[in-house]
């Protein structure tokens, strides 16, 4: 056989590896947004803007526990403790397995069912949108959130 030949064949294994390494990253950046990022990371914070920062306690607990490589997962300290709207931007930023995402609290709505939850929207890197449905009021959080703030925040994206 040929050198030019073994080179070709060599040629083609790596990019058979290359390929299947490629596929690899694109579904674990799938996991990372959908399973990690919108399932997780916005519902923890959808409950804080809703029912306060108790819910970044839990934050802080899941992170901790699912990830054992803490460079796997970073965000600033802060957002552990205030729920996003609360933050002059209404923004952080989450990496998540050396992926950069910007998450921007959009609104919060009282959902169309009869409960009266709330539906939370975020902008994911500035154009993503994802909602997270359902966010029930714990009423023992009433001397700590001010829903009037929330419903301010959707009425002020509203007039703009």
């Amino acid at each position: 056989q040929s050198q030019v030949a073994q080179l070709k064949n060599t040629q083609k294994r790596f990019q058979a590896q290359q390929l299947q390494y490629d596929k690899f990253l694109l579904e674990q950046d799938t996991i990372a947004y959908s399973d990690i990022l919108c399932e997780h990371v916005l519902w923890y914070q959808a409950n804080m803007i809703v029912n306060g920062p108790k819910y970044g306690t839990s934050f802080y607990i899941f992170v901790q526990e699912y990830f054992e490589n803490t460079q796997d997962f970073e965000v600033r300290q802060q957002h552990f403790i205030t729920p996003l709207h609360k933050f002059e931007d209404k923004q952080m930023e989450v990496v998540l397995y050396n992926k950069s995402y910007t998450v921007q609290f959009v609104s919060a709505s009282r959902g169309c069912n009869t409960s009266g939850a709330y539906d939370v929207t975020f902008a994911v890197n500035g154009h993503n949108e994802y909602i997270v449905r359902d966010i029930e009021f714990d009423a023992e959080n009433v001397n700590y959130v001010c829903l009037d703030e929330i419903d301010g925040a959707t009425s002020a994206r509203i007039k703009a």
